[in-house]
């Protein structure tokens, strides 16, 4: 017999995990699985889900890319909260529609939180 999986039930508050290298879908091989790992913040559910329904997805990297942004993030000596980590990934950005994409969700952000 199996178990039916519960939905967990969203609410306006408390917070969400939110990647910043979103979708799942796509950033789901190699170096991009590793970066979309390592920039996970937790921010209110509303503010999330305004988010994804506002702001565009982050074009997935190319393998090179990818490699390349990891081994420069792994040089930090410290962890980066989340709008570090937004500024870091727009001044580190590999291609212009990634740093683009950054920039939005970045802007969108700072306006919903502050940073």
């Amino acid at each position: 017999m199996s178990k039916k999986r519960k939905r967990k039930r969203y609410t306006p508050y408390g917070h969400d995990k939110h990647h910043i290298l979103f979708y799942r879908s796509e950033w789901n091989k190699g170096y991009a699985l590793l970066l979309r790992r390592a920039f996970v913040y937790d921010i209110p559910v509303a503010v999330h889900q305004e988010l994804h329904s506002t702001v565009g997805k982050v074009p997935v990297l190319d393998d090179d890319e990818a490699k390349a942004l990891w081994e420069q993030y792994k040089l930090l000596d410290h962890e980066l909260d989340l709008f570090e980590a937004l500024r870091w990934l727009q001044l580190n950005a590999p291609t212009s529609e990634f740093a683009i994409a950054i920039m939005a969700q970045r802007g969108f952000l700072t306006n919903k939180m502050g940073g």
